[in-house]
């Protein structure tokens, strides 16, 4: 109150007892015009201390009423100190394989919060801030899962839903994209005591595209309907869930040549996708890497389009900046001369996220 002093010395109270409406904290200021005006005190806007004068109407109740104001402001700022405090050390951040990492690599970011033993935990993409995965687990560990999990795109839009019970799947999971009409059903995955039965994805209209049949999670037949409602196709697997034999079908229900369900890009006489050596004469191995025995790798996408060029080459995550480097300059050194991909026998685009491993034999 050193500040107030001065003020309280100079003026005395006889001249606050005016009853004409003009508020307090105006005519306080008015008097002291002589020093410059009144100056708030430490912590203070002008707003803040012109409310506080208003409202006190006389030099004893000012005195109280600011130190009361004043306190609360400062319990403000200790609470906010030891919130944004708790915040930053529970934070975990995530790289783009969800391993725990320095802040600078990472992708996602994780806070953890506990309610009624219970943890609740939310994901975040570091890129934007947007929530990326909302669950609970009954350990901190996350080895036990249970109550609802929502997952979200980069973009903020629903991608997936699941519900568990003491670590299983105690409902079905729904995928979701979002579209220019609106938010979309992809697919659907049915479980029974915690075991794939079925799978189904659907057209845009919400017919049913494909339905997929489960023994012990592998893969036994799959059905490919037209739009309209007729089988297009149907394919057969082993008990490992490798793909045995199928039959395709016109429209009309006649039998035609089978052709797979999706033929991915070849470059050099290997297929993308399934065998990943096709990029490997092209890399080049950071020399000073190979001098250290520093291995990693990367992992990146592109797009084949429908002519056999390449586009939209993105380095998604490297575990060292420079195999990022090198996995992306060998794919500029491969962007023609691709056999497209093709889609239910038609020829068609389609991106491709390609892991890439630096090893030293």
């Amino acid at each position: 109150m050193a500040w107030l002093k001065p003020f309280l010395q100079t003026y005395p109270k006889p001249l606050f007892k005016s009853r004409v409406e003009i508020p307090f904290f105006h005519r306080v200021n008015t008097l002291f015009s002589k020093t410059g005006g009144l100056s708030p005190p430490p912590f203070f806007g002008y707003e803040t201390f012109a409310t506080v004068c208003n409202g006190a109407r006389n030099w004893k109740k000012i005195g109280g009423a600011i130190i009361f104001a004043a306190m609360k402001k400062l319990l403000g700022f200790i609470f906010m100190f030891i919130s944004f405090h708790s915040i930053a050390q529970d934070t975990i951040f995530l790289n783009y394989e969800w391993d725990e990492c320095k802040k600078g690599a990472a992708t996602y970011y994780r806070l953890i919060s506990k309610k009624d033993k219970i943890y609740e935990v939310n994901d975040y993409f570091k890129s934007n801030g947007k929530l990326q995965m909302n669950g609970f687990y009954k350990d901190k560990k996350m080895k036990t899962m249970h109550g609802k999990f929502t997952w979200y795109y980069e973009s903020g839009n629903l991608k997936r839903l699941s519900v568990y019970e003491n670590g299983k799947r105690a409902n079905d999971t729904d995928y979701f994209y979002m579209d220019s009409v609106g938010l979309r059903l992809l697919s659907k995955y049915i479980f029974r005591q915690d075991t794939l039965l079925e799978s189904i994805s659907y057209y845009p209209s919400g017919a049913c595209y494909e339905q997929k049949k489960y023994e012990n999670e592998e893969i036994r037949t799959g059905i490919t309907y037209y739009e309209t409602g007729e089988i297009k196709r149907k394919d057969y697997y082993n008990r490992k869930g490798e793909w045995r034999n199928g039959q395709c079908f016109k429209k009309n229900g006649e039998d035609t040549a089978y052709y797979p369900s999706i033929v991915y890009p070849i470059i050099d006489g290997l297929t993308s996708f399934y065998q990943p050596e096709f990029i490997s004469k092209y890399i080049v191995y950071p020399e000073h890497a190979r001098m250290r025995g520093i291995q990693g790798k990367a992992i990146i996408s592109y797009t084949v389009e429908s002519d056999g060029t390449l586009s939209n080459i993105k380095l998604l995550y490297a575990t060292h900046d420079f195999f990022g480097e090198s996995a992306l300059e060998a794919m500029r050194m491969i962007t023609n001369n691709w056999i497209p991909a093709k889609k239910e026998g038609q020829i068609s685009k389609i991106t491709i996220t390609q892991p890439v491993k630096f090893t030293l034999n």
